[in-house]
């Protein structure tokens, strides 16, 4: 039984979907202003480039679809999984 377990368990990591977005956290409004604009500040040291007013991004991450796969439907994920 753990091996049929396992196997549903596997198939509903395959099919499920990770939806990452991503976007600029400019805490700095001239920053805001200037995103359309070539001429940004950017102050250079030997380690690292500093953009004023960027201060890296903000980010939200999720998974979807981990509806656990039926064990009715076993067979044809079994079948598909040979063909892949």
């Amino acid at each position: 039984h753990e091996l049929v377990r396992r196997f549903l368990l596997a198939c509903t990591a395959k099919d499920c979907s990770v939806m990452i977005a991503m976007h600029p956290d400019c805490k700095n409004e001239d920053y805001g202003q200037n995103k359309n604009n070539d001429q940004v500040s950017v102050n250079k040291s030997n380690t690292k480039a500093d953009v004023n007013g960027f201060h890296g991004y903000s980010y939200s991450a999720a998974v979807v679809d981990l509806d656990p796969k039926p064990l009715t439907k076993m067979q044809r994920y079994y079948e598909l999984d040979a063909e892949i």
